[in-house]
């Protein structure tokens, strides 16, 4: 048997099963859809909450300079025409980002000192990073010793393991 009920978020009828133990009667209410949405949607921003954290502790470990950090597209000095082409590229990256990234497409940007490459290169992890990607910055002489400070310690074989796993699962190195 059931009785109807109004849910109180969205005055939809909600349903109750009724039984009966030991002889007196209950009704147990069956969630509103709305409920378990709204649920599903707190354990999954929760969810998404605990994996940031998880990548801003890990992203720590590699300090980036002050000077770097400021970087991002907004700030970009737009002064110099011959650098419009790197800022182009690297813009037209990050807004597809999604198609790059299923064809295994990368960015290299080359050219002389002074030009904007490591600007542009933060900028871009930076703006990625934003958008909810796991972005990581960082020397290929900062990762090999960050691996190797992650040997001699008792849990070293799962500890390398679990970087190695996110390293594989980074959407931008």
């Amino acid at each position: 048997t059931t009785n109807k009920n109004i849910c109180e978020y969205c005055k939809k009828e909600i349903k109750h099963i009724t039984s009966s133990i030991g002889g007196m009667p209950i009704s147990i209410p069956i969630s509103c859809e709305c409920v378990l949405q709204a649920k599903n949607k707190e354990r999954e921003d929760f969810l998404k909450k605990q994996d940031k954290i998880k990548r801003l502790k890990i992203l720590n470990k590699f300090e980036i300079g002050e000077r770097v950090s400021r970087c991002s597209f907004d700030n970009w000095d737009q002064s110099q025409e011959k650098t419009k082409v790197l800022f182009d590229a690297s813009k037209k990256y990050t807004n597809d980002f999604i198609e790059n990234k299923k064809l295994g497409l990368g960015l290299f940007l080359s050219g002389g000192v002074g030009i904007g490459k490591t600007h542009l290169s933060f900028a871009i992890a930076k703006d990625l990073f934003d958008k909810g990607y796991t972005c990581l910055f960082v020397t290929a002489t900062q990762l090999l010793d960050y691996m190797q400070s992650l040997m001699g310690f008792k849990n070293e074989k799962e500890d390398l393991l679990d970087f190695l796993k996110f390293l594989c699962n980074i959407d931008l190195l």
